[in-house]
């Protein structure tokens, strides 16, 4: 980054970054399907990266890297998608709600793995989700069961803790 040229040539430009980036991603998504933007996320981010360094470097700024962590499909949408069309469309609608829950799974896989050996890392991410179910006032809020022996880490290994 050329501190000078960010300073000089854009006023707030992290705000300049983020209205580009979300008004290319915008532009993006409107050129691609549903299922190209599932399938081919990094060749979307590439491009994405590709339009935010012609619009930055003249400022001095330069993107490192740039990610598609999440692809959400609103449930409104999903339902449409799930309901919509008969034949052909109906059959593509089905395999790319079924790329996206293939995606959320393998997400969940790698997230479990994560938790594994840590006890601790998993009791916090549920007190986490917790906050997040009361903060939105949501009506109903279901917490997991912690193990036995949270306090001691390692213990739901031993046969004594897991009765």
């Amino acid at each position: 980054m050329d501190v000078e040229k960010a300073a000089l040539e854009v006023q707030e430009y992290e705000k300049a970054i983020s209205f580009i980036a979300q008004t290319d991603l915008r532009d993006i998504i409107g050129k691609h399907e549903l299922a190209e933007l599932l399938q081919e996320r990094d060749k979307i981010a590439e491009d994405l990266q590709k339009t935010l360094d012609a619009n930055t470097n003249p400022w001095g700024i330069t993107c490192q890297t740039v990610g598609i962590r999440d692809i959400i499909i609103p449930q409104a949408l999903a339902d449409a998608m799930s309901k919509g069309g008969t034949g052909r469309e109906g059959e593509k609608s089905q395999v790319i709600l079924g790329t996206a829950e293939t995606e959320i799974a393998e997400k969940f896989a790698k997230a479990s793995l994560q938790y594994h050996d840590n006890p601790i890392a998993l009791h916090l991410r549920g007190m986490n989700m917790l906050l997040k179910g009361l903060k939105k006032k949501a009506p109903m809020v279901h917490s997991p069961k912690f193990s036995p022996g949270i306090n001691e880490p390692g213990c739901y290994r031993r046969p004594c803790c897991s009765g």
